[in-house]
């Protein structure tokens, strides 16, 4: 096949499973330019595609001389198979049922036998009121009275998903109480408990953080060099799940951004002479994944930077922290995962 055909292809099997990624189709073939059957049996593994649906999206190219019995070439298994294989998709569809029912019955169960009787608040993360869920995710993320502190917030710039005139500062790390974490994200259309319990943890933590008409500093090798205004407050996710971020009025050039006034105020001394040692990735082709040093930070307050990294992955990206602690190196965050 052609990448013509190759391009037609992934862009339908996109359009089916994640029409976000459609636009980028043309760029994952020329970042694998030369293995395009590989790429194509990667995204029909990652997307699950049943034996008939692999087959219906290779068959496009029909009318072009390309067969459906050729494009069992495709496949990971003989072509004498197709036929007698069983409906793979009709099997999934009763494990799943089954997994559901297993699982409703199981959620009864947990709440009936560890909940007092007569216990009956209400769960509603899109009103106004303080649900049980939210008032559970207040005791958990108050700060101590030793620290009273905001956490503090690493931000990426991104440009909007579908708008991409605008411009989006999106947390891809929460440092609280000598603690790194991911920023909690909102599942979208879930009223399943611990997804409201995740989103109501969102709410309390990122949104003051990312509300309208406060400032988040820019930062250059570890220095303030400026700051921005925020104008309004997002959701920003390529699926599902989606985390509060602030859109901003223009782009700063410096690749990270704070809300922590106090990090950056001074330059420090560079005394350590080793730096962290990065495991080697691959991707699902054996490609090396890149990872590259975007800006040493001291996040902590100890006086010595951490190292930030931004680390390629297959369809998307994520961050990378070191700290510098008792003469080695040590890996303290890795995530902030942004992709399919």
């Amino acid at each position: 096949m052609t990448s013509k055909d190759y391009h037609k292809i992934i862009t339908a099997i996109y359009r089916q499973y994640n029409p976000a990624k459609v636009s980028e189709v043309s760029n994952l073939l020329d970042k694998y330019k030369g293995q395009e059957k590989e790429l194509l049996e990667s995204i029909f593994q990652k997307y699950s595609v049943s034996i008939n649906d692999r087959l219906g999206f290779l068959a496009l190219n029909e009318t072009k001389g390309y067969s459906s019995i050729k494009a069992v070439e495709h496949l990971d298994y003989p072509p004498s198979e197709v036929n007698s294989r069983p409906n793979n998709k009709l099997l999934w569809s009763i494990l799943v049922g089954i997994i559901f029912v297993l699982g409703v019955i199981a959620v009864w169960w947990h709440q009936h036998d560890n909940e007092p009787e007569n216990r009956n608040v209400p769960v509603n993360a899109s009103s106004g009121k303080v649900t049980e869920v939210e008032t559970e995710v207040s005791a958990i993320t108050k700060p101590t009275k030793a620290t009273n502190q905001m956490p503090t917030a690493l931000f990426s710039i991104e440009s909007g998903i579908e708008d991409e005139r605008q411009i989006v500062a999106v947390p891809f790390v929460i440092y609280s109480n000598g603690k790194y974490e991911n920023p909690p994200v909102c599942e979208i259309e879930s009223n399943e408990r611990v997804a409201l319990q995740e989103c109501a943890k969102a709410k309390q933590i990122l949104l003051p953080l990312v509300a309208a008409n406060q400032k988040l500093y820019q930062l250059k090798n570890g220095i303030q060099v400026g700051s921005v205004i925020i104008k309004k407050t997002t959701l920003y996710g390529f699926s599902d799940w989606q985390t509060y971020s602030a859109v901003i009025d223009i782009k700063p050039k410096p690749p990270i951004l704070t809300n922590n006034p106090d990090i950056g105020l001074s330059q420090l001394s560079e005394n350590i002479k080793s730096a962290p040692a990065l495991s080697k990735r691959k991707d699902d082709m054996g490609n090396e994944m890149e990872d590259t040093l975007i800006d040493k930070i001291d996040i902590d307050g100890d006086g010595i930077a951490e190292w930030i990294y931004f680390s390629e992955d297959y369809e998307g990206s994520f961050y990378q922290i070191f700290s510098y602690k008792r003469g080695k190196w040590k890996q303290v965050f890795g995530g902030g995962y942004q992709g399919v």
